[in-house]
């Protein structure tokens, strides 16, 4: 029954996003499977504008948590985070006008 339910809800939220799509976002099924191949294989996401994360490479991809991709990002983090903040704070203040 669970299964179930989830995969109304995920269709309807998929359905609205398509309905409905948000600047800078887009969302689809490679196959007409709800679930694909998760939890084994995840959806794939990037981003499309500037983002300093330790999990985001400068192309936009999303590493698994284990590994950081930015390494600058990771150690900003760990080391100065108020600036690490900041710095967030900024590219999303400069990414939404």
């Amino acid at each position: 029954m669970a299964t179930s339910q989830s995969t109304l809800l995920l269709q309807k939220q998929l359905n609205e996003l398509l309905k409905h799509p948000v600047e800078g976002f887009s969302a689809g099924l490679a196959d007409n499977d709800i679930y694909e191949e998760y939890p084994m294989m995840p959806p794939k996401l990037r981003f499309v504008s500037d983002m300093w994360h330790p999990n985001v490479y400068p192309d936009g991809e999303v590493p698994n948590d284990e590994s950081p991709a930015n390494i600058e990002a990771a150690k900003e983090w760990r080391e100065n985070y108020p600036a690490f903040k900041k710095r967030v704070q900024r590219i999303v203040r400069d990414a939404i006008g």
